[in-house]
């Protein structure tokens, strides 16, 4: 939409002007720097700015004729109360669909945590076997160095015996 321009002759009953008022300002010497001197002059000072005219019942300017047909609401019918009536009922049924997806959303987050607990605990009982099965290990093996020594120990005090 193009603007419009306010009439000068009813720019008043939308806004007030500034208020601006001259003082006329004798010779003085200037008060930061003693040696300039300034000369009789005017100075112009705004004392009140523009603001809106809110008074009522003031005839303001209007930009456009409302009698227009351009600026009337569009027409209701049952074609666009349907539709409207439709979308809400899609958006409605979205709305469901997001609480139902986020309520997952939420579920597969704590299942993934679970998961991730249960990984960290296998790997420590991963690393709790094999420093087991280590040990067992070393057990067999001095279990059997135990063996052969007493094997062979016995076998020195039965051919003792013999002799």
């Amino acid at each position: 939409m193009q603007a419009t321009l306010v009439p000068s002759e009813q720019a008043e009953s939308i806004r007030y002007p500034e208020t601006v008022k001259p003082y006329a300002i004798g010779r003085y010497v200037d008060p930061n720097n003693s040696s300039i001197l300034h000369e009789e002059h005017t100075v112009f000072r705004v004392e009140a700015k523009p603001t809106w005219n809110l008074h009522p019942g003031a005839e303001g300017f209007r930009p456009f004729d409302p009698a227009n047909r351009a600026f009337s609401p569009a027409p209701v019918n049952d074609d666009v109360i349907a539709e409207v009536n439709r979308q809400k009922a899609i958006t409605q049924l979205m709305n469901q669909e997001t609480g139902k997806l986020n309520h997952s959303l939420a579920n597969l987050q704590e299942t993934l945590s679970a998961t991730q607990s249960l990984s960290l605990e296998n790997q420590k009982l991963r690393q709790e076997l094999a420093v087991a099965e280590k040990r067992l290990e070393t057990l067999e093996q001095r279990w059997v160095r135990v063996a052969v020594l007493t094997n062979a120990a016995s076998e020195v005090s039965v051919s003792r015996i013999k002799q």
